[in-house]
């Protein structure tokens, strides 16, 4: 009678992990669009995503200037850090 608890993601959401675990997941969407949709739809949605990604932290990146919150400021810069990641590129 096992049970299992997740506690809001923390694993992945460790500060040594979350930024190899989100170019992973990005790696990861490319390849399944890649194998079901044809490689020119796959790069058509990671520009998507690349552009969602860029708009969100540019937003954050306004929002934690004008809060004065570094921390938002931290986590907005990697929001854009993200949004430049290539997925086409094997992850290392």
């Amino acid at each position: 009678a096992a049970s299992v608890t997740h506690l809001g993601h923390a694993t992945v959401l460790r500060p040594d992990l979350l930024d190899s675990t989100l170019r992973r997941g990005r790696r990861s969407r490319y390849l399944y669009f890649a194998k079901h949709h044809g490689r020119v739809r796959a790069t058509d949605m990671s520009y998507l995503g690349r552009a969602a990604l860029l708009g969100r932290g540019l937003a954050a990146l306004a929002h934690g200037m004008l809060a004065r919150s570094p921390e938002a400021v931290r986590e907005a810069r990697g929001m854009l850090a993200l949004a430049r990641f290539d997925p086409r590129r094997a992850t290392s």
